[in-house]
């Protein structure tokens, strides 16, 4: 069943081996920091989260092609940015799932 978000993971280039960005996300939607210990119905609902928001996690390099290397991240400027942009989003996640849960009452 693993195979299922790394599956999608993949399909989207996400970093999901040990990577924070992955694993803070994971937690905060499903309660669960790794793939491992997820259920079948947490598994279920991570790949629907990936594929809804796939652009918010961390990329994988892309690899080597025609002899060029990969260009990596311009070190803080970038990286500090996305890590912005991935607060926000969870901000955000909370927010939503807080209003899901108010109107279930």
């Amino acid at each position: 069943m693993k195979n299922i978000v790394t599956d999608a993971a993949d399909e989207y280039g996400i970093k999901w081996s040990y990577d924070p960005v992955f694993m803070d996300l994971s937690e905060e939607y499903v309660g669960e920091r790794h793939i491992s210990d997820m259920n079948e119905d947490q598994m279920r609902k991570m790949v629907e989260f990936i594929h809804e928001n796939h652009y918010i996690f961390t990329k994988k390099m892309k690899k080597e092609s025609a002899g060029k290397p990969a260009e990596p991240l311009k070190q803080n400027e970038d990286y500090g940015d996305f890590l912005d942009k991935v607060r926000e989003r969870l901000k955000k996640l909370k927010k939503s799932k807080r209003g899901r849960n108010r109107r279930k009452s």
